[in-house]
């Protein structure tokens, strides 16, 4: 059967990668960043894998002393692998510790400018001492992260347009980048700036430097690569020193096929479900998601049923019911979205959003596939919004009413949680994307060219001769036409191993084969790999620890095995964070000789909440006593006080239900509470959301 190449615009999802951190005082309840004075980054490219260095300057250009809190938004996909500090010529590392981040102190709020550029996610480090004033403090972070493809083309945005933060100009801005690839390199460009660059056969560099001028330019590094084959690739890598007991070789293998012609005869139960709280307006992300709908709406077949879901705080659905796709029916859905218009910064109900759609599904028969296409930018805020409890009814409801839906999931932007649409599409043998605004309307409308026809269901991967261990992701995806697929593993015998996939395709049996050689020797620059793969490894656990509660024996022991990964292969994760060693100085009393706190501050769970949460801490000391805890409104207006038993060693918790002094429910909002013990102070903040 001749089969014709389709590299879907969803491979150009193009990774953001933050060049500029911002350092702020911890100590100053009123925002103050520390001056920019340079930065410089270089970049490998290795086929599809960038490492990013970046070295930054700070000095404190106030009139007294500055302790720096480091903010870096570091790109969705990315993991940290390395961060160290220096006053002077002495370089400083941090330690990657089994605490999740949770900064304490610092300003009571920040500027929106400040959370536009940093993101949802930062990478957060306090540093240990303090800088005088012109002090300088340079600071250098690692990042590992997979780039994506399409029609040939790799690229890679890095923003460096800092002047929503700062106008005064910086000494030194610089960038290089170095590529490397097992196909021929057509073209590499570096835009938005005037650089210098060069490529040949499977090289290219590039190298930009600016002295004493603003940094008000991003940059976007684009690979054309030779597409005369299909863009399957593989690396390997023997370590001579292992991080763990497991084998010591590691391999990293994309692999991408072609699409077979679309199945006419597999007709859709679909439910088009759009998230249309306050944040879609930005970045044109609603105009974009109503374009990319309506050409699903107009390219329906004569046989499929649909429907329209949006939501905010409320679930909004076009009709109760699934409709027949008639020509007064898509009209009068393009209309629905088309008029719809975006009021307020309301909330994002995703889980009632999505539990409507399946409440619509029936058991089909065959030839009919129930499917929901989601698309969001945010965290789930309202409703039910703990990411366990979303997992767990959306399971029990397609299990309850025998529905088997296929749940495909657009996240726009870098709010989105990550693992709540990656565990709701695996579960489904659906897809989960990750993208900007820009590429919603070529995103969508490729990928739903294929939706309908899955290349291979439920596959399974042999790989012989055997020695082949810890394979990830586990189990293999449902693997559609023009999505690039990433497999990772380790080894112990170097060699060459033959990799088949197989599963369903229209009801036969279809087998995908390839070849990989497993190297023998520790590759030079390929030292990225078992980061790589100890990334892919923790996002697998993760997807597994969701679908337990939280404060279960499954998840906690869950949690305990990732972070061991997390510390023993350096790659940052929920979990962990990076800390100074020595430990930082002690916040309430700065005079004070540096000491490590006997109280450690525990995330709340759940949070959000609705309508209780524990408030959690760990006691690394033999305590006696009662410890208090006081929460506060952000107006500082006392709500509520609680008490708990502290007896040794341990962790330790306490119940709040919502309730001030009086017992009555409180607002929905952000809340900020104290534990105290003795002389020893935690802060925390958390969200209750109704």
């Amino acid at each position: 059967m001749k089969r014709s190449l389709l590299i879907l615009a969803l491979l150009a999802v193009t990774a953001s990668a933050f060049a500029a951190g911002v350092l702020i005082n911890k100590q100053n309840t009123q925002f103050q960043i520390a001056q920019l004075r340079s930065c410089s980054y270089e970049v490998q490219i290795t086929n599809q894998v960038a490492e990013v260095q970046v070295n930054e300057t700070f000095v404190n250009n106030s009139n007294g002393f500055f302790y720096p809190r480091y903010y870096f938004p570091i790109p969705r996909g990315a993991n940290a692998t390395r961060l160290r500090w220096s006053y002077g010529d002495t370089w400083q590392e941090a330690s990657i510790s089994p605490v999740p981040q949770n900064p304490q102190g610092g300003p009571s709020s920040f500027p929106d400018e400040f959370v536009v550029y940093i993101q949802l996610m930062p990478v957060v480090f306090d540093v240990a001492d303090s800088m005088a004033v012109n002090d300088s403090l340079r600071l250098e972070l690692s990042y590992v992260m997979m780039l994506s493809y399409n029609f040939g083309s790799v690229t890679l945005n890095l923003k460096n347009d800092y002047s929503l933060l700062q106008s005064t100009p910086l000494d030194l801005q610089s960038l290089d980048v170095n590529v490397s690839s097992d196909k021929e390199i057509l073209d590499f460009n570096i835009l938005n700036v005037t650089a210098s660059t060069q490529h040949t056969g499977h090289s290219a560099s590039g190298h930009y430097s600016l002295a004493n001028q603003p940094a008000t330019a991003n940059y976007a590094c684009q690979i054309l690569l030779s597409t005369a084959e299909l863009g399957s690739w593989g690396l390997s890598t023997l370590l001579d020193d292992v991080p763990d007991e497991g084998a010591p070789g590691f391999f990293v293998f994309n692999l991408e096929e072609e699409s077979l012609p679309a199945d006419s005869t597999l007709f859709l139960r679909l439910n088009i479900v759009i998230d249309v709280s306050g944040s879609m307006t930005f970045e044109n992300r609603l105009e974009n998601a109503k374009t990319a709908a309506i050409y699903v709406l107009n390219h329906l077949e004569p046989e499929d049923y649909f429907n329209i879901i949006l939501f905010d705080h409320r679930v909004r659905p076009l009709w109760d019911y699934l409709h027949s796709n008639t020509d007064s029916n898509r009209q009068a859905a393009i209309s629905y979205i088309q008029n719809y218009e975006i009021t307020g910064l309301n909330g994002t109900n995703l889980s009632g959003g999505l539990q409507n759609a399946l409440y619509q599904f029936s058991p089909t028969p065959p030839g009919v596939k129930n499917c929901v296409l989601l698309l969001s930018d945010g965290q789930p805020t309202v409703g039910m919004t703990d990411t366990y409890q979303i997992i767990n009814n959306v399971n029990q409801h397609i299990t309850n009413y025998n529905i088997d839906p296929r749940i495909f999931c657009f996240g726009v932007g870098t709010e989105v949680n990550y693992h709540l649409l990656s565990a709701l599409s695996q579960y489904t043998d659906g897809v989960t994307i990750f993208l900007e605004s820009s590429e919603i309307v070529n995103t969508v409308s490729s990928f739903y060219d294929v939706m309908r026809n899955p290349l291979l269901l439920d596959p399974e991967l042999a790989i012989v001769p055997p020695g082949i261990t810890e394979v990830y992701p586990y189990p293999i995806p449902s693997i559609y036409g023009g999505i690039q697929y990433r497999i990772v593993g380790r080894y112990s015998t170097p060699g060459t191993y033959q990799m088949t996939i197989s599963g369903a395709h229209q009801g036969t049996q279809l087998n995908l084969n390839y070849s990989q050689n497993l190297s023998g020797e520790e590759a030079p620059g390929l030292s990225f790999i078992p980061k790589i793969w100890a990334a892919s490894k923790i996002d697998n656990l993760m997807v597994e620890y969701y679908s337990y509660p939280p404060n279960s024996a499954e998840a906690i022991a869950l949690r305990d095995q990732i972070t061991e990964i997390s510390q023993s292969f350096g790659v940052v994760c929920i979990f962990t964070s990076f800390t100074s060693d020595p430990p930082d100085t002690d916040l309430d009393d700065v005079v004070q000789p540096v000491v490590k706190m006997p109280l450690r501050l525990l995330p709340n769970q759940p949070n959000p909440f609705n309508p209780s949460t524990l408030l959690c801490f760990e006691v690394s000391a033999e305590l006696e006593g009662l410890a208090e805890i006081r929460i506060y409104n952000l107006k500082g207006q006392l709500v509520k006080i609680l008490t708990v038993k502290v007896d040794g060693k341990g962790r330790y918790s306490v119940p709040w239900n919502g309730t001030d002094l009086t017992e009555r429910s409180v607002s929905s909002g952000v809340y900020v509470y104290t534990v105290r013990f003795g002389k020893y102070l935690l802060h925390g903040k958390m969200t209750l959301a109704k």
